[in-house]
């Protein structure tokens, strides 16, 4: 087990490592940018349509309808399905499927005592057949094989994918800095719920996470309670990559005030809170998630958990990738109590 979940670590972390190496690498959204903004959207569009993608992301068990969804964006459903596709680049229902697909592949890996059964029904799959049908269409394989050795292949594939974009990318690029892990002991927090506001990129437009981290700062300096020694964090699924480069997606954060006044152009939500492993690092972020998931959490006592990730950035003046903390949800593993 603790092999398949190092493969499915390692790869994604190498998708998460590629858009990292970017953050100077302005041009990259040019390059690599598969589609292009729809230039009808306005701002108020994409906060709509984000509170439903969360919306999802929290419950996507649910058996959604597109009337419920479009209800919650105040639109109607035509309308609603045409901004969604606009925003995502997926159809409402094409994103909840690869939304529980991903997050159930994960489950799978990480939690490998479980019944397949089991995971299906809490992913939101009706029958164990339909999930098994969805997941041969979405990764050529059983949840049977995957479990016990296919993964690797996926892994490959995305692998051979990334390397393809490094190498298009590559005289644009930041020198790797030099990596520092703690080999001590790893503490583990349990951090509260928070209030954010994000801005989210979604596919390759992750390679330009400079400019959302700039649009961030901007704006947040023109609030009333900005301060000097702000909280920025990057927030993503470990898994949402699983189903293609396209679909991963990664919320660029800062703490805001629960009381703080509502901006129509700005998106919120809620962090969620639970126990986290606190993984120091200096150099590069993605790499020494790497180091910890492939040396520390096979004996570490603690298994990952189906919740957000949080890259915790530095908070002086300019952010900096390249010292602070990554969040690692975590239980104890029930099979070393």
């Amino acid at each position: 087990m603790f092999l398949l979940c190092r493969y499915f670590m390692h790869d994604t972390m190498q998708i998460y490592r590629a858009f990292l190496y970017s953050h100077r690498g302005v041009g990259a959204v040019d390059l690599l940018l598969t589609e292009q903004p729809d230039p009808s959207l306005l701002p108020r569009h994409i906060v709509r349509i984000n509170q439903v993608v969360d919306l999802i992301d929290q419950r996507y068990d649910q058996p959604w309808t597109l009337n419920q969804l479009a209800t919650t964006a105040c639109y109607s459903p035509y309308h609603f399905h045409r901004l969604f596709f606009a925003v995502t680049g997926q159809t409402p229902q094409d994103y909840i499927r690869r939304q529980r697909l991903a997050r159930v592949a994960g489950r799978l890996l990480h939690e490998d005592s479980l019944p397949i059964a089991m995971l299906a029904m809490d992913g939101g799959f009706n029958s164990p057949a339909n999930f098994s049908r969805a997941f041969q269409w979405a990764f050529g394989m059983s949840p049977r094989q995957w479990r016990s050795e296919g993964a690797q292949q996926i892994m490959e594939v995305r692998k051979t994918e990334t390397r393809q974009l490094l190498g298009r990318l590559q005289h644009q690029l930041k020198p790797q800095p030099k990596l520092i892990v703690s080999s001590g002991r790893i503490e583990t927090e349990v951090l509260p719920p928070v209030r954010v506001a994000y801005i989210r990129s979604r596919g390759l437009a992750n390679w330009a996470l400079s400019l959302g981290w700039t649009q961030l700062q901007d704006w947040y300096r023109q609030q009333p309670y900005a301060g000097s020694e702000a909280e920025w964090i990057g927030a993503f699924h470990s898994t949402s990559g699983l189903c293609g480069l396209p679909y991963q997606h990664y919320d660029r954060c800062v703490v805001i005030p629960e009381t703080a006044p509502v901006d129509p152009a700005m998106s919120t939500r809620v962090l969620p809170g639970g126990r986290f492993a606190m993984l120091p690092f200096s150099g590069n972020p993605a790499m020494a998630m790497e180091y910890y998931l492939q040396h520390w959490l096979p004996d570490s006592g603690w298994v990952l958990e189906d919740r957000e990730y949080r890259d915790c950035l530095s908070s002086r003046g300019m952010i900096t990738r390249t010292y602070g903390y990554l969040a690692v949800p975590v239980r104890r593993n029930k099979a070393n109590i």
